[in-house]
C-alpha cells in the first residue's frame, strides 16, 4: 500500500506505510525498503529445493521467558544520565533517510516508538535540506530524520512514547512475548463488563468453551496459561481512555474497537493485567486483547553450540547432530571389529563430537564419537549410524569474495546446518529448517549479503488455494513482530521461527528458520551491528557498512 505524504513547501512523496515492513519468505523480489530488492552483488544459483523430508517435529521443549516487563520498564527509567540529545517516535514504522529529503530511495533503516535516537547535533540547518513541518535532526551514525513528521519527536515524555519505553525487550531472547489468536477484537481502550458483551457476545460461555477445549489437550500439548505474567493495569489505561496506539490514524478518540486479528494472526505481546475478573494483553501496537482469545506461544529451547578454536577447551568441529525427532541415535561399541548396541543414545537435538575419521562396516557409516557417553567404558570406542545422526565438518576454503577475517555464514540446505564462521575459523553452529521444498517453498542457492536488519518485522502472505490432489495449498498467515530478521534476497531472510521446534528438519516457506536463542545471537554477531535507537537498516546505502556474506548450498 502506497500513501501520498505532501511535504510542507513541495510535491508530495510517496511513502510505503503498510507494505515496506512486511515480509514473507518468497524467494522473488520483495524489497521491504522501496528502490531496494535484492542487490547486485548477490549471486543467486538456480533455485532448488531441500533434499531431505523427514518426520515433522513434536511439540517444542519450552524456552525460559523473559524478564517480566515491569522490570525491564524499571531498568529503562533508572538509566544513568545521559547529556546526548535524543529523539524517538509515536508511529511504528518512523524512517530514517540518507539525507535532509523525503526520497522514497533515500530510506535507510527506521525507528520505533520507546527507542532513543541519539542525535549528532541541534536541529540541522543546511542548504541541502527538505522543508519539512517541523525540524531536521542528523542523527547516529548517519542519516536523517524530520521531527513533527511521521511521529518524530523530541520529547521523549510524549505518551506514546512513554508508554512504549520498556519494550521491545533485549535482554531475552525474544523482543516480545507471542500469542496465536482464536479471533479477537484489538480495543482501542479498555473495555467494560458491557462493552465486551456487546462487541463479543457471550463472553461467558467462550471461556467456558476454551477452557474446555485446553482441558481435552494432553498435559504435555497444552499451551502455557498465559503468555506473560500478570501485572497492574497500565496507567495509560487506568481511566478507560484511548490507548495511546502506535500507528498512525489511532491519534483521535474513535469506538471501543479498533479492529480485529481472526484466526491466521499471531502478535506480540508486551504486558498482561487484570480487570472485572478477566485478564487482558497489550500488544506491541498498544491495542487491548482478552487473554483467553489467544493461544500463548511455546517457544523451542533448543540452541547451538559456539565453537572454540583449535588447542583451546570448547566444542570442535567436527560435530554430529541428532535431527529426528522420532529417531534417536544409537550408540554403538566397536568391539572385536563388530558393532554392538550398547543401552545409551544421543536424543533429539543432541550433538556430539566426532574423530575425523568415519568407520564403514556393511555397507552402513558410523561416525566415532570423541568422548564415551555418560555411564560407558572410557577405555572403549563407541559410534553412531549415519543415518541417525548428520555429520557437520568445517569448511576447507574460503567461497569467492569473502576475506580472512570477514564474518560470514555456510548453510547447507541437505544437512540443514548453519555455521558462523570467521575467515576460515567456524565460531558457532546451529540447526537450521529450510524451505520444505513443496510448491513454491523453496531456498535459493547462492552467495548473498544482508541487505535488510530489523530487530523485528511483520511477515506475512496471502495464502494459495490447492492446485490438485496432492497440494494442500497455503494458509494465509501474518506474523507480527518476528524477531531478528537478516534478509538475504528478495523475501528471503534468516529469522526466528518461535512457532516450531522442527530445527534440522525442512519447513519454511522459504527463509532460514533458527530458534530463539540462535537468532538472537545471529543477529548480533553477522555484519553489520544496530547502531543505537535503531529498530532496522538496509547495510550497505549511505555509507553503512555492508552485510555479513551468508553461503547457500546443498
Amino acid at each position: 500500500m502506497w500513501v501520498s505524504v505532501a511535504s510542507a513547501n513541495g510535491p508530495a512523496v510517496l511513502l510505503a506505510l503498510a507494505a515496506v515492513w512486511v515480509g514473507s519468505c518468497a524467494p522473488g523480489p520483495a524489497p521491504l525498503i522501496p528502490g531496494f530488492a535484492a542487490p547486485a552483488h548477490a549471486r543467486p544459483a538456480h533455485a532448488r529445493p531441500a533434499h531431505e523430508k523427514e518426520e515433522q517435529s513434536q511439540e517444542p521443549t519450552v524456552a525460559p521467558p523473559s524478564p517480566p516487563r515491569e522490570e525491564v520498564r524499571q531498568a529503562s527509567e533508572s538509566r544513568p544520565h545521559d547529556d546526548r540529545r535524543f529523539v524517538s517516535t509515536t508511529i511504528h514504522p518512523t524512517w530514517i533517510w540518507a539525507k535532509p529529503r523525503f526520497d522514497k530511495n533515500g530510506m535507510i533503516g527506521f525507528l520505533r516508538p520507546g527507542l532513543r535516537l541519539p542525535t549528532k547535533s541541534d536541529p540541522y540547518d543546511g542548504k541541502d535540506i527538505q522543508p519539512c513541518s517541523g525540524t531536521w535532526y542528523e542523527v547516529e551514525p548517519t542519516g536523517f530524520v524530520c521531527e513533527g513528521k511521521l511521529g518524530v519527536t523530541s520529547k521523549l515524555d510524549d505518551p506514546r512514547v512513554a508508554a512504549a519505553s520498556s519494550w521491545p525487550a533485549l535482554d531475552g531472547p525474544m523482543p516480545f512475548s507471542y500469542a496465536s489468536s482464536f479471533g479477537t477484537p484489538l480495543y482501542a481502550r479498555l473495555p467494560s463488563t458491557e462493552e465486551q458483551r456487546q462487541v463479543e457476545g457471550n463472553v461467558e460461555a467462550w471461556r467456558t468453551r476454551a477452557e474446555a477445549l485446553r482441558a481435552k489437550l494432553p498435559p504435555e500439548k497444552r499451551p502455557p496459561e498465559l503468555a506473560l505474567p500478570v501485572g497492574q493495569v497500565p496507567a495509560f489505561l487506568q481511566k478507560r481512555e484511548l490507548s495511546p496506539i502506535l500507528l498512525a490514524g489511532f491519534e483521535k478518540a474513535r469506538g471501543v474497537r479498533g479492529g480485529f486479528a481472526d484466526g491466521t494472526r499471531k502478535l506480540a505481546l508486551v504486558h498482561a493485567f487484570e480487570s472485572e475478573g478477566r485478564t487482558f494483553y497489550v500488544t506491541s501496537e498498544h491495542f487491548i486483547v482478552p487473554a483467553d482469545r489467544l493461544t500463548p506461544a511455546r517457544p523451542s529451547a533448543f540452541a547451538g553450540t559456539l565453537i572454540a578454536e583449535l588447542e583451546k577447551p570448547g566444542v570442535h568441529l567436527p560435530v554430529v547432530w541428532v535431527r529426528l525427532s522420532k529417531t534417536p541415535a544409537v550408540v554403538y561399541e566397536l568391539s572385536d571389529e563388530v558393532m554392538h548396541k550398547t543401552s545409551a543414545s544421543l536424543p533429539y537435538h543432541a550433538y556430539a563430537e566426532v574423530l575425523k575419521d568415519d568407520v564403514v562396516q556393511k555397507s552402513v557409516r558410523f561416525h566415532e564419537l570423541k568422548k564415551a557417553p555418560d555411564g560407558l567404558d572410557a577405555a572403549k570406542r563407541y559410534f553412531v549410524r549415519a543415518p541417525e545422526a548428520t555429520r557437520l565438518d568445517s569448511v576447507t576454503s574460503l567461497p569467492k569474495s569473502i576475506e580472512q577475517n570477514d564474518i560470514w555464514v555456510d548453510i547447507n540446505l541437505s544437512k540443514q546446518t548453519l555455521v558462523l564462521y570467521k575467515g576460515m575459523s567456524p565460531l558457532f553452529a546451529t540447526l537450521i529448517s529450510s524451505g520444505s521444498g513443496t510448491k513454491g517453498h523453496v531456498t535459493p542457492w547462492g552467495s548473498y549479503r544482508v541487505y535488510q536488519k530489523h530487530r523485528s518485522s511483520r511477515m506475512s502472505a496471502p495464502g494459495r488455494p490447492s492446485e490438485g490432489e496432492g497440494d494442500p495449498g497455503d494458509r494465509p498467515y501474518t506474523y507480527d513482530e518476528v524477531p531478528y530478521v537478516q534478509y538475504l534476497v528478495g523475501g528471503v531472510a534468516i529469522h526466528t521461527a518461535w512457532w516450531h521446534d522442527g530445527f534440522g528438519t525442512p519447513r519454511s516457506h522459504g527463509c532460514i528458520n533458527v530458534s530463539p536463542t540462535d537468532a538472537k545471537y545471529l543477529f548480533e554477531q553477522m555484519d553489520p551491528k544496530l547502531p543505537e535507537g535503531w529498530h532496522g537498516m538496509a547495510p550497505g546505502r549511505a555509507g553503512l557498512p555492508n552485510g555479513s556474506w551468508v553461503v547457500i548450498h546443498g
